[in-house]
């Protein structure tokens, strides 16, 4: 089922490094919608790094990624999950690691 006007998960990342960043955002609210959510998909993308997945229950609000590339730029994207799949697609929320101040 997709929902015609998804409510924003209001998606940020916050405590960036040159090595890690938080990614949190807003958990829906069961009045939110019709379906009901069984947690949170949270893609993290890059052209110079591996992309990662991680699979959250709804209890979750914020997550931790370590181990990014110095000084580069990532996408991240939220999506609630159902126990059919997704309900649908977060705009990509991007954010840039902080150089790490090292010269070779």
């Amino acid at each position: 089922m997709i929902l015609e006007e998804a409510p924003s998960l209001y998606v940020e990342a916050y405590n960036v490094t040159a090595s890690t960043a938080v990614i949190r955002w807003q958990p829906l609210k069961r009045t939110e919608s019709v379906v009901d959510f069984t947690g949170y998909r949270v893609s993290l993308k890059s052209e110079r790094d591996t992309s990662r997945v991680t699979l959250v229950n709804t209890n979750v609000s914020s997550l931790r990624f370590d181990g990014l590339h110095t000084f580069t730029n990532y996408c991240v994207t939220v999506d609630p999950l159902t126990v059919l799949a997704s309900t649908w697609q977060e705009d990509c929320h991007d954010f840039v690691t902080e150089d790490d101040g090292e010269t070779n």
